[in-house]
């Protein structure tokens, strides 16, 4: 695999049958595959298709996984990482959308679904905008340029659903783009993140790690 100043990001817990359309599709740029744990052949498909691989031990969690995948892309001098779901519901094209913005200065890229059914999301969402210019915080597409991060990601991502480090970039300032992707359907199984109580539940408590975090709180009372 060619090395590239950008690396594509992809947590993945039991997409063994998956992965092989989401990479296929990625030919030609640097993927890491961050296995959470699988209970399958997750690791062993991905490194078939020519990704790089990081097993974890034990299935640690979605914003785990990505803290896991951003910091390896750091420690191996890449410029930008972006982040990108394992089922097949990131276009291709969007993730190298993202690329290019970084390549042209943005310092956080935002992919935008085309619609959230969930409550809680939407809540979120109003949120982020409102405060944060941030219009889809919990997309899982983000692209970010790695020479910005300054924080404990593990910490700044935990619990957030994979918005903390949006919200860490927009509290530093940081040139934010949000673009409007396009929303595919999964390739196939069943969404991990649970039904609809659960889910918004587990919003909730995203959007308060988010609000109330200290770094949040030192912002409006300096």
């Amino acid at each position: 695999m060619g090395r590239s100043s950008a690396l594509v990001v992809i947590p993945a817990f039991n997409e063994e049958l998956n992965l092989p359309k989401v990479l296929a599709k990625l030919r030609g740029l640097d993927c890491l595959v961050v296995d959470d744990g699988s209970e399958d052949r997750t690791a062993d498909t991905a490194e078939l298709c020519g990704s790089f691989v990081m097993r974890l031990g034990q299935n640690q969690g979605y914003d785990s996984a990505l803290a896991a995948g951003i910091s390896w892309a750091i420690a191996n001098s890449y410029e930008f990482a972006v982040t990108c779901d394992a089922d097949g519901q990131h276009s291709d094209l969007d993730v190298r959308s993202a690329i290019a913005m970084l390549s042209q200065g943005a310092d956080l890229a935002v992919g935008s679904r085309p619609g959230r059914k969930r409550f809680a999301e939407r809540v979120f969402a109003l949120y982020a905008r409102k405060l944060h210019g941030i219009v889809d915080p919990m997309c899982g597409l983000k692209g970010y340029r790695l020479s910005c991060i300054s924080c404990d990601i593990s910490t700044t991502l935990k619990g957030t659903i994979g918005s903390g480090l949006a919200f860490a970039f927009s509290r530093s300032q940081r040139l934010i783009v949000n673009f409007a992707i396009e929303g595919l359907p999964r390739i196939s199984g069943k969404s991990k993140f649970g039904k609809t109580v659960t889910a918004n539940i587990s919003i909730v408590k995203g959007l308060w790690r988010v609000v109330s975090s200290k770094s949040y709180l030192e912002r409006f009372n300096s």
